[in-house]
C-alpha cells in the first residue's frame, strides 16, 4: 500500500514539473541564431537555428519552407513553437531549424517550384547535404543526428532531404508531400 501511494505521488509530481516546464514560454527555453549558410556554389541561405538552453546533448530537426521562416530577427521566436506539434518538439528539446529554400525570402539564388533531384548542379538534394554539413559542424550541442519533416510543400523539401545521402540523417517525415508539377 505505501509503494503505490508513494509511486502515485512521484507520478503526480513529475507531471506537474512537466506541465510547469510545458507552460514556459520558449524564449525562457531557447535560444534563436540566425545564418546565412553558403551552399556549394556560393548562394546563401537563411537559416534559423533554435537551440536549448542547456549543455544536453540533442538531435537536429530540419524544416525547409518556401513560405519563409518569420518572424525574422535575434529573439524573435514563431508563435506555433509554443503549442500544437511544434511545442513537443520543443518539450523534447530537440534543436529545431528553420530555412528558407533557395530564391525565396531571405534566401539568395533563383527559385523553382518542386525543383527536382538532378536539376543542374545544385537541387534540393545538395542544399539539404550542404546544410546538414554546416549545422552539425557549427551547431553546439548537436548530437549528429538530423531528420527533416515537412507537410504539403515542405513536405517536399523533406522528401529531398532523405534523398541527399547525407550519413548524419537518419530521420525524414514527409507528409503529404507535394510531386512532380511539370
Amino acid at each position: 500500500m505505501k509503494l503505490r501511494l508513494f509511486s502515485a505521488l512521484l507520478l503526480a509530481g513529475l507531471l506537474t514539473a512537466a506541465a510547469a516546464f510545458a507552460r514556459q514560454p520558449v524564449d525562457e527555453l531557447y535560444d534563436k541564431a540566425e545564418y546565412r549558410i553558403a551552399m556549394r556554389d556560393s548562394v546563401k541561405l537563411y537559416t534559423a537555428v533554435y537551440t536549448p538552453k542547456t549543455d544536453a546533448k540533442a538531435p537536429i530537426l530540419i524544416f525547409r519552407t518556401p513560405y519563409g521562416c518569420a518572424p525574422y530577427g535575434p529573439g524573435e521566436f514563431p508563435r506555433g513553437f509554443g503549442s500544437g506539434y511544434m511545442r513537443s518538439y520543443i518539450d523534447r528539446g530537440y534543436i529545431v531549424v528553420m530555412q528558407d529554400v533557395r530564391g525565396r525570402f531571405m534566401s539568395e539564388g533563383d527559385f523553382v517550384h518542386v525543383r527536382p533531384a538532378g536539376y543542374g548542379e545544385t537541387d534540393e538534394t545538395t542544399d539539404s547535404y550542404d546544410t546538414v554539413e554546416w549545422l552539425v559542424k557549427h551547431v553546439p550541442h548537436n548530437n549528429g543526428r538530423v531528420g527533416f519533416a515537412g507537410s504539403s510543400y515542405p513536405g517536399f523539401y523533406a522528401m529531398m532531404g532523405g534523398l541527399c545521402t547525407h550519413p548524419a540523417v537518419k530521420a525524414v517525415s514527409p507528409q503529404a508531400p507535394v510531386t512532380d508539377w511539370f
